[in-house]
């Protein structure tokens, strides 16, 4: 969650600040960040998490 935020924030950064120089515009910005939501929904539904083990089901407990 953290590392999406950074990488969020971190887009739009550089979207603002150097967008003009590739010609990106409201739309692109606004088709990227939702691509990154949808790759961070499929990522979190796969189970990968950075250094942590699978989850159990509560059954399994």
């Amino acid at each position: 969650m953290i590392l999406g935020s950074i990488l969020y924030r971190g887009l739009m950064f550089f979207a603002r600040n150097y967008g003009y120089h590739i010609h990106m515009t409201a739309n692109d910005l606004k088709l990227i960040t939702g691509l990154l939501i949808i790759v961070c929904i499929i990522v979190s539904r796969m189970g990968f998490r950075s250094g942590c083990r699978p989850r159990k089901n509560r059954r399994e407990q």
